[in-house]
């Protein structure tokens, strides 16, 4: 009864910031919030459902309050400066720069701007686009005259939004930039520096796109993909094998296990072994604020799967989705891939076992054929957890994107086995290359053959006529249908595991 109790007061909590991200909510609203919910505690304490009933409108309003906090203009932010003219600022950047073809993207935390002759304190960042030449790094601390703008939308994309879940508000194109500081190198700098040598020499081993596509895979590093190669994983609904997702961290960390387990490793050490390795790759990506997200979220599947107890883990996974959501509460809304992983995650635990139940009554193979086996499980596996994050992502890929594809589940199929093979090839090939080029050629050669395989089933799945469609009209309609079949089945799933709470 108690972790059910807990259950239902982050809920409320989230519904509170759900609400809050799609309507202001007045003052006086919020305070009757409050009110009633302090009236029901104190006047009704010894009646347990008015207390539970009060104890859920405060952490309702609190949600509310929260996400309303996160999306008040903070004092002295420089955005009070936007589309006012020329203005020069003085600044650090705070995030690895986005570095492209004809110019880099950073983002700048402002801490002075020089107004009416005179520098002010100011706070709040500032996504500048700049030359491609010189390269900017983590921790550089710079001085920038331009004009200061408010970022708007696109025709079919809310950048404001896309922004604002990273705290940006003010954007600058092409200002004068001078190198003021920054020679010191901090942790998350040595961190990016360690992931640029990494990319670079995955340049010199392999092709193009091989070498992109790799560097996506490993680092998620996916703005140098060729449009063709992106749009075709868009089309096959494999672009999550890109996107450092909780999904793709899970999978990734099963093969892990398998591997170690097909060794006889026992599975508890194999477990620990997975959740280390987990750990090094968010360092090695950088550890941006997704990507640590998406690692809670693979070792809470992991962690459900290790105590054969699905179900017992829901707590958890809404607590951590509670926490991160109160540490940003924009990401609710603005954050695709949280969404996205989120719900894959739930798909993982719900619905996965369904599957995982189906699969067991039509297990093949002889017990004497233990590796043979081992390796048809570990497909299996893969399967079943591909089909429950698919049908868990369902609605917010319509939602989001009002695009079916049909080749998702078969593209995913044929590429999802050999992906943490390509990676784990992919990581010893560049480490090789440090000591011996001859090793790094045959390595490589391993891995692109692998990469040369998995961008021709992107490329034939997400070519073929058939391969998606755009909804247009039955977008919202599809949307809500799918949500509530979605809904509807994990009522079901519930009602048959009565140990859920």
């Amino acid at each position: 009864m108690k972790s059910r109790v807990f259950l239902f007061l982050m809920l409320a909590f989230i519904a509170g910031v759900t609400l809050a991200s799609f309507s202001e909510v007045p003052p006086l609203f919020l305070g009757g919030i409050f009110v009633s919910g302090i009236i029901l505690v104190s006047v009704f304490w010894c009646k347990k459902p008015a207390v539970l009933a009060g104890f859920l409108i405060l952490v309702f309003g609190l949600g509310l309050w929260r996400c309303g906090a996160a999306q008040k203009e903070e004092l002295f932010a420089v955005r009070q400066y936007n589309n006012q003219g020329k203005f020069l600022i003085r600044g650090e950047v705070i995030a690895e720069p986005d570095r492209r073809d004809f110019n880099q993207k950073f983002v700048l935390e402002a801490r002075e701007i020089e107004d009416g002759g005179n520098w002010r304190g100011v706070s709040g960042k500032i996504l500048v686009t700049a030359r491609r030449f010189p390269a900017y790094r983590y921790g550089d601390e710079l001085e920038i005259s331009g004009k200061l703008q408010a970022p708007e939308n696109f025709e079919d994309f809310d950048y404001v939004g896309y922004l604002a879940k990273d705290g940006i508000y003010s954007v600058m194109r092409y200002p004068e930039i001078e190198k003021t500081g920054g020679e010191r190198q901090p942790f998350f700098g040595i961190l990016f520096e360690i992931r640029q040598k990494f990319e670079a020499a995955l340049g010199l081993i392999l092709p193009e796109p091989h070498s992109s596509f790799l560097a996506a895979l490993i680092l998620g590093a996916r703005k140098t993909l060729p449009p063709e190669l992106t749009e075709n994983l868009s089309v096959t609904g494999t672009t999550h094998i890109v996107a450092l997702s909780g999904f793709n961290i899970t999978i990734i960390s099963s093969f892990i296990i398998g591997l170690l387990t097909l060794f006889l490793i026992r599975r508890g050490a194999a477990f620990w072994i997975s959740v280390l390795a987990i750990a090094a790759f968010t360092l090695m990506t950088g550890a941006a604020a997704s990507v640590v997200r998406a690692a809670i979220m693979g070792i809470l599947v992991l962690w459900a799967q290790r105590e054969s107890r699905l179900y017992s883990i829901t707590n958890a996974i809404v607590l951590a989705g509670a926490l991160m959501i109160f540490a940003n509460p924009k990401i609710l809304r603005w954050d695709i891939g949280f969404q996205l992983s989120f719900a894959a995650t739930l798909g993982l635990i719900y619905v996965s076992p369904v599957f995982q139940k189906w699969f067991a009554l039509g297990t093949v193979g002889h017990p004497a054929i233990s590796f043979g086996r081992k390796i048809l499980e570990n497909f299996k596996e893969i399967f079943y957890l591909t089909l429950s994050a698919q049908i868990a992502t369902l609605p917010l890929i319509i939602y989001h994107f009002g695009r079916l594809s049909l080749m998702a589940l078969p593209a995913n199929l044929a590429i999802l086995p050999v992906i943490p093979l390509t990676m784990l090839l992919g990581f010893l090939t560049v480490l090789v290359g440090f000591v011996s080029g001859w090793l790094a050629i045959l390595f490589g050669w391993l891995v692109y053959l692998l990469l040369k395989y998995e961008i021709f089933v992107i490329n034939f799945f997400g070519n073929l006529k058939f391969a998606g469609f755009s909804l247009g009209f039955w977008r919202e309609i599809l949307f809500w249908l799918s949500a509530a079949a979605l809904i509807y089945f994990f009522i079901l799933v519930q009602r048959k595991n009565r140990h859920v709470f």
